[in-house]
């Protein structure tokens, strides 16, 4: 599994919301027998690197171009 696109509205930032939905989706895909759960994240985007970080995830590999352009060329 995969999770991305992570986001919380700018109103509730700043509460753990997004440490406390990651968890309880990561629970439920382990509960589910899913043997590896990634993410995707932009590699300068803090605060979802620390809320990751907390929960045990670690940079395995990094991406610098995947725009859209290098995809259909």
């Amino acid at each position: 599994a995969v999770i991305g696109a992570v986001t919380t509205h700018p109103d509730f930032r700043g509460q753990g919301l997004a440490q406390l939905t990651t968890a309880k989706l990561c629970l439920n895909l382990l509960a589910d027998k899913m043997r590896f759960i990634g993410l995707n994240v932009v590699a300068d985007n803090a605060p979802a690197l620390k809320v990751y970080h907390a929960l045990g995830f670690e940079i395995v590999h990094e991406f610098y171009d995947y725009s859209l352009r290098a995809i259909i060329s």
